[in-house]
């Protein structure tokens, strides 16, 4: 009986043990997680950007290709993709890579039928047999407001930028302090920029990347 007493208080012992050291691992986790601020980057194209219409001051809509909720599920696996909560964005920039500025000779777009004040979806292929030069910053950019839509048709703007300064190959946008998990997790979110161009830009290439703040719920 001595023995049976013993060697029940020795598991005892030993699951207690194995208990706090999986409660540990999870604090581990957690901890890990908010102190790395969870990076993503993606390269955005963009085939065309259209100059957008400065006499009404409107801002032009372009779809952002990036789903960030696969993202978060393959940094954060199996566990923490359900019980990841409070996801805030700390940081967001655009970071140039390459681009084409379209000529708008008027004699040629004459000919193709574009009307430089209105172009429209129909004539983005139009556009791409222009000649083209090489440009190297974001200079053809005067704003931006990176959009987020849930499934449920809610929106709320994850960064802007208002007066892009002259020579810059790095946007930093500024970011809202607002909890964003209703749109991180979404099956069906939709990210788009609405910008102000002053030319028309062709093979568009920039890296965005964004660093977000989040917590484990570990009573899950």
């Amino acid at each position: 009986m001595y023995f049976i007493m013993k060697n029940l208080k020795f598991l005892s012992l030993f699951v207690i043990v194995v208990a706090l050291s999986s409660c540990d691992k999870l604090k581990d986790i957690a901890e890990e997680l908010t102190k790395t601020n969870f990076p993503i980057e993606q390269e955005i194209s963009l085939k065309v950007l259209p100059e957008s219409n400065l006499v009404s001051d409107k801002l032009k809509n372009k779809e952002l290709n990036i789903n960030l909720k696969d993202k978060l599920e393959g940094k954060t696996g199996d566990f923490a993709k359900n019980s990841v909560k409070d996801i805030k964005l700390l940081n967001f920039s655009f970071d140039f890579a390459s681009a084409e500025e379209i000529e708008m000779d008027k004699e040629e777009l004459k000919k193709l039928k574009i009307d430089p004040e209105n172009i429209t979806s129909n004539d983005l292929e139009k556009l791409q047999t222009l000649e083209t030069k090489s440009i190297n910053n974001f200079d053809f950019l005067e704003k931006i407001q990176v959009i987020a839509t849930n499934e449920s048709g809610r929106e709320i703007t994850l960064g802007s930028v208002e007066d892009i300064e002259k020579g810059k190959t790095i946007i930093n946008l500024k970011v809202y302090n607002d909890f964003l998990d209703d749109y991180i997790k979404s099956d069906k979110l939709a990210i788009r920029m609405k910008y102000k161009s002053n030319k028309t830009i062709k093979n568009l290439k920039f890296n965005m990347k964004m660093k977000f703040e989040l917590k484990l719920n570990l009573k899950k």
